[in-house]
This record gives structure tokens, C-alpha cells and sequence, in this order.
């Protein structure tokens, strides 16, 4: 069952969001986005924002990914958690 949301950051640098389980070795994701950092309305600092992952693939099928090719997993703050939500599924928290 998909109930856990979290940040992965993987072996190539790029970090995630998605909702995620473990079983095995391996992580099964859907609802995938990336996390970039964009500049914020003050051009002196950045901001985070969530953009599509894979826009051409269907967003409700499941990606296994080898937990080798994972380096952290962490549990996203309720306001990121929010924007990630809104961003999948169209509700606004």
C-alpha cells in the first residue's frame, strides 16, 4: 500500500517525491515528481518547487527502483508534503 509519502534522493543527484513502499530491496513509487530549485521572487535566494517527473508516462503506474540506486530517504514537512499532494492529485490542502 502506497500511504508513504517521501523525498528520495538518488545516486545520480536528482531528488524526488512520490508516493513510495519498501519491499525487498526495492522501492515501488508512483505519483512521481522531481524536486528543483528555482529562484524565488527575491532573485538572492531559491525557492523549491515540484515539476513532473516523467510527463509522457502514466502517472498512476508503478516504478520499482533497487534501493542501491537510492542514497537517502526522508520524510517531506508537512507544508512540502501539502504542495506535493496538491500537485498530484489537484486538491488544494
Amino acid at each position: 500500500m502506497y500511504d508513504d509519502i517521501k523525498i528520495l534522493k538518488l545516486l545520480n543527484g536528482e531528488e524526488i517525491i512520490a508516493r513510495v513502499r519498501e519491499e525487498d530491496l526495492f522501492y515501488y513509487i508512483k505519483k512521481v515528481r522531481s524536486i528543483i530549485d528555482v529562484p524565488s521572487q527575491n532573485f538572492n535566494e531559491m525557492a523549491v518547487a515540484v515539476t513532473c517527473w516523467s510527463s509522457a508516462a502514466d502517472d498512476e503506474e508503478e516504478i520499482k527502483i533497487s534501493s542501491s540506486n537510492v542514497m537517502t530517504e526522508r520524510t517531506p514537512k508537512e507544508e512540502f508534503k501539502n504542495q506535493y499532494i496538491s500537485n498530484s492529485t489537484g486538491l488544494v490542502l
